[in-house]
């Protein structure tokens, strides 16, 4: 058998002349530099689509052939690869991009205090006593029941204001009550008029301006319940319950 060098071997070349191909490796200082790759990759591309062109022409001349068929199919699957590889080297490249990109620098403000000597203010005392007397208003409201009515009410006010003055020697300059009928009636006001006493109505549907007396009746009203609760007495006792809580609490 006759050996033959490769030398004496000449390729076949399907089209000589029209195209040169010429693909060399990456130089070894090249070989971690990006773009030193995605040059490689993209010279690389046009050689394959080069080589594509030429098997698409021997594909006409010879469209029985084998091997042209697998080469015509190597090269359109070596051409979408680099394709891939060329797009997936891109958005690394700009990932990497961003994140060696020196971040802005923010300059946060600095507030510097500066210590005060406090300084003490000396306030003279006052001259004239400027709280309200004692008994000077008046906050009135029913709760019930008791053993009173309300109907009965214009007796028992004037009785306690008669009280006041004969007995504490006090004088009530105000009264503040609500709008009910029990408090505004020509008997009261005669009497109030008489001996110069100012009587303030609320706002209706506003017991928040009367809020003294409103807190003491459910403070009154609590006392009893748990008197009641605690003795397991009936409910008809509520109102020595009340009265009760009512002497204990004065």
């Amino acid at each position: 058998m006759n050996s033959v060098s490769k030398d004496h071997v000449k390729p076949k070349v399907l089209a000589p002349g029209k195209y040169a191909i010429d693909v060399e490796p990456i130089v070894p200082r090249l070989r971690n530099n990006r773009e030193a790759h995605l040059d490689y990759l993209r010279h690389l591309k046009e050689s394959v689509e080069t080589i594509r062109e030429i098997v698409k022409e021997a594909k006409v001349v010879r469209p029985l052939d084998s091997s042209i068929v697998s080469a015509c199919r190597y090269t359109k699957h070596s051409q979408k690869l680099l394709e891939y590889a060329i797009g997936t080297c891109r958005q690394d490249s700009h990932q990497q991009d961003k994140k060696h990109s020196p971040a802005p620098l923010i300059r946060k403000k600095q507030v510097t205090f500066a210590e005060q000597k406090s300084k003490k203010h000396t306030y003279k005392p006052k001259t004239e006593n400027t709280n309200v007397e004692v008994l000077n208003t008046l906050h009135m409201d029913l709760y019930g029941p008791m053993r009173v009515s309300k109907y009965e009410t214009p007796e028992v006010v004037i009785k306690f204001l008669q009280q006041i003055q004969v007995g504490l020697i006090k004088i009530v300059r105000y009264i503040r009550t609500d709008n009910g009928t029990k408090f505004i009636n020509k008997t009261l006001t005669k009497y109030y008029e008489r001996i110069g006493i100012f009587h303030q109505k609320t706002v209706p549907r506003t017991p928040q301006q009367n809020g003294v007396v409103e807190r003491r009746n459910r403070t009154l009203v609590e006392a009893a319940r748990i008197m009641l609760i605690f003795f397991k007495a009936p409910m008809f006792l509520w109102a020595e319950a009340m009265a009760t809580a009512c002497y204990t609490q004065n």
